[in-house]
């Protein structure tokens, strides 16, 4: 454990953040497991002895890789229990790193998450964006910029045929795209500097994800962080000085190449919906379905709270939807009546205009709640306030307000 974190901060050292991106500093950041927190760089926590870093007790702070504000300061974090090669963790760190820049940079381009979670399931859609993401990576491949600018015309007219269709909801994967590839493309040339593996080779794991059809289409929020890197990747070709404004701007990476290739003609776009993107339509359908039937069907008491609560804290990439029913796989960090609880198991959230407000939470208890005279005590979530009452095999929990 030691030993890889003091490679970590001895890489760190080594590597110029300049030279990665013009610019790019670096901000606290943190490593992290069930236990310990160990916390390099920020200014309430100096190192002390030896070791460049200061190690805390873990708290409910420290969830997921991302980027918080810990005690007022940016802190980059990454869970050293996710990462099964230290080529993957270093990566991690540094795209975390950038997030904290563009913090500090007053970074604004973030997606609407709504957008993402209301997302429609269309088969026009979703073949346009399986040819799309095809003619960008055969735009990165070509040889000559001739065909370079064809490909990316194709890419383009594909894109506005999209926007057509989805309205609105094509804001959100090019903001993601925006806020999150250069973050990929950081991590990339990172992963390559601590790797026998060149850049380029790299790069061929991340063109995988970009060709893939079906996950490309079940998981839209990371499939827009490999649109987002090869768009950063082409707009080294076609526009290389776009990263000295890049940080001042409230373009899109979209937005930015379009007006690189102003004036270029657009070729006509003919939709026909295949066989293999009716298919993934409905697969995403009944996956969707299975993972709520999996979700009640689970042993154990069933809970569910009732009340005004909202969305503190979600993991986007780890949701699912069914009408009003969001089904956090991952963990919710909820305010329910007077105190934030952090719920890290999967739980349903019955939402009234966004995911943000709640009208019910749907838990699955292994144990018995502990029955108070005015609270209950849930297993790994904590003591909530309240009345109760149960009703067949639920038990539903009245928070005070």
């Amino acid at each position: 454990m030691d030993s890889t974190i003091d490679r970590i901060a001895e890489d760190l050292r080594q590597t110029s953040p300049e030279e990665i991106w013009p610019g790019f500093q670096y901000v606290a950041f943190a490593l992290y497991n069930d236990k310990d927190v160990f916390l390099f760089n920020h200014p309430n926590y100096p190192a002390g002895g030896e070791k460049p870093y200061c190690v805390l007790p873990w708290t409910d702070s420290f969830i997921a890789e991302t980027i918080i504000l810990f005690e007022g300061h940016p802190t980059a974090i990454a869970n050293l229990s996710m990462h099964d090669s230290y080529e993957g963790l270093f990566s991690t760190v540094v795209h975390e790193l950038f997030h904290g820049y563009q913090y500090s940079k007053g970074e604004k381009r973030f997606p609407n998450e709504l957008l993402g979670i209301m997302y429609p399931i269309l088969g026009e859609n979703v073949e346009a964006r399986i040819q799309e993401r095809q003619a960008l990576y055969e735009a990165f491949m070509a040889d000559s910029m001739d065909l370079k600018r064809e490909f990316i015309g194709r890419f383009i007219a594909l894109r506005e045929k999209r926007s057509e269709l989805i309205g609105e909801a094509l804001d959100y994967e090019n903001k993601i795209e925006t806020v999150e590839g250069p973050a990929i493309y950081i991590e990339a040339k990172a992963k390559s500097l601590v790797s026998p593996i060149p850049f380029d080779k790299v790069l061929e794991h991340y063109a995988d994800f970009l060709k893939e059809p079906y996950e490309s289409s079940f998981h839209l929020r990371r499939s827009c962080y490999y649109t987002g890197i090869f768009l950063c990747l082409i707009l080294d070709k076609v526009s290389p000085r776009w990263k000295e404004s890049f940080m001042e701007s409230d373009k899109t990476l979209y937005g930015i190449l379009k007006e690189a290739l102003h004036g270029m003609g657009l070729p006509a776009v003919k939709l026909s919906v295949s066989g293999e993107s009716r298919g993934i339509v409905q697969e995403i359908l009944e996956i969707r379905e299975e993972e709520f039937n999996r979700f009640y069907q689970k042993p154990g008491l069933r809970v569910c709270i009732k009340g005004n609560m909202a969305a503190k804290g979600i993991d986007p990439m780890n949701i699912f939807r069914h009408g009003e029913k969001l089904l956090h796989n991952h963990y919710l960090k909820a305010a329910i009546g007077q105190k934030d609880y952090l719920i890290q198991q999967p739980v349903v959230a019955v939402i009234k205009e966004d995911y943000r407000h709640i009208k019910e939470l749907h838990l699955i208890s292994d144990a018995a709640p502990v029955e108070m005279k005015d609270a209950l005590v849930l297993a790994g979530i904590g003591e909530i306030k309240g009345t109760y009452r149960k009703q067949g095999d639920i038990l539903y929990l009245y928070p005070e307000e």
